[in-house]
This record gives C-alpha cells, sequence and structure tokens, in this order.
C-alpha cells in the first residue's frame, strides 16, 4: 500500500503539476509542447518503471523530486529561472551578483540533481536484476551518465532541427559551447556523490556491528 501512494504521488504530480506547469507559460503553443510532451512521457514511463521495479518509498520520494524541479525549470524556461527575485525577496541578495555567475544555473542545478536523485530508483532496479554492492552502485553512476549523454544527443537534434531561437528557449546553452559536456559531468558528479554517501553509509554500519 505504501508503494501505492508513492506512485500516487507521481501520478497527481503528473495531472496536476503539467497543466499548472503550463499556465501563464511564455512562449507559443510550439514551445510548451516542446518543452512538457517530453516530460509527459519520461513521467508516465517512471509511474510504470516505479511499479514495476516495485521502488521503494524512499526511491519514489527522489524520482518525484526530480521531477519536480524539472517541472519548475520547464515553466520559466531553465534559462529564465528567476531564482535572483525570489533570493532577493527572502535573504536581501542577488545570488548571481553574489557568486559572480555569468549565466543562469538553474539548469545545471537539475542536471546535478539528475544524477544525485535518480542513482538510487537506478541502483534499486539493478539490485532486482541481480546486482549488489560496489557493481550495482558503479552500474547505477554508468547507467545514469548514459542517460545523461543520451538526453544531450536528444538537445542536439532540437539545435539542428528547429528554429535558433526556439532550440535556444528549450536547451538554455546561454551561449555555453561546452554546455553539454559541463551538464554531463554534473550528472556525473551527483551520481557519484550519492555512490560516494551510500559506500560511507554502508561503512559505518558494518563497523557498528561490529563494534
Amino acid at each position: 500500500m505504501k508503494h501505492f501512494t508513492c506512485r500516487r504521488c507521481l501520478v497527481a504530480l503528473a495531472v496536476v503539476g503539467l497543466p499548472l506547469g503550463c499556465i501563464r507559460m511564455d512562449g507559443d503553443r510550439a514551445d510548451i509542447m516542446l518543452m512538457h510532451i517530453p516530460t509527459v512521457l519520461a513521467l508516465v514511463g517512471s509511474i510504470a518503471f516505479a511499479a514495476r521495479a516495485r521502488l521503494t518509498d524512499a526511491a519514489c520520494v527522489m524520482l518525484f523530486a526530480f521531477y519536480a524541479l524539472h517541472l519548475l525549470g520547464a515553466h520559466y524556461y531553465y534559462a529564465c529561472v528567476p531564482y535572483d527575485d525570489w533570493a532577493r525577496s527572502l535573504l536581501g541578495h542577488d545570488i548571481t551578483a553574489t557568486f559572480g555567475f555569468s549565466r543562469n544555473h538553474y539548469d545545471r542545478l537539475v542536471h546535478l540533481g539528475f544524477g544525485l536523485l535518480l542513482y538510487l530508483p537506478a541502483r534499486e532496479w539493478l539490485g532486482r536484476h541481480g546486482l549488489s554492492g560496489w557493481r550495482a552502485g558503479a552500474g547505477s553512476v554508468a547507467l545514469l551518465l548514459s542517460w545523461s549523454a543520451a538526453y544531450e544527443i536528444f538537445e542536439w537534434l532540437v539545435a539542428v532541427t528547429m528554429a535558433p531561437e526556439r532550440a535556444e528557449r528549450y536547451n538554455g546553452q546561454q551561449g555555453d559551447f561546452f554546455d553539454a559536456q559541463k551538464d554531463m559531468a554534473l550528472a556525473f558528479a551527483g551520481s557519484a556523490l550519492a555512490a560516494g554517501v551510500e559506500a560511507a553509509a554502508s561503512l559505518f554500519r558494518r563497523e557498528a556491528v561490529t563494534a
């Protein structure tokens, strides 16, 4: 029943979050469809994946958190998420000016979150297929890095097949020639960090048992 409830949260995100994400969204219908049709497909696939892989509550929460981050970015377009406005309202400081940023880094946060938040679902899925220990951890990192690379190929296809303005709104490169490489590096860093935390926690538990 708990797993069913967690999957229902993902369904609620798809049913409620997606329409809300389209409200007062800048751009024409083609922009909105480009941003959200892949999200719909990914969410439906994730709901089916969560059921088939019998993911734990924690893994479902990670999936939910990642899609929530993505929907926020898709609503504003990644390059235009107004986190500076939010920071000034809450803290009285401008993040971009404080850290000397030259671009909007919300997309970097989501790519880092991709590796960090989807590590557990990937690891649980590999565990269901017989991998355990360091093999499951390394396999999860490799799997997420390959998914990240596949997504960057999709962004490249968007860039070469669509009008430059539309492609830029979707990809959010903001003039960074190495945007794809940096995004993949952050996805790798996030998954490696999650794997490291898991390994450290496992070591701590073993030492506590033998103490």
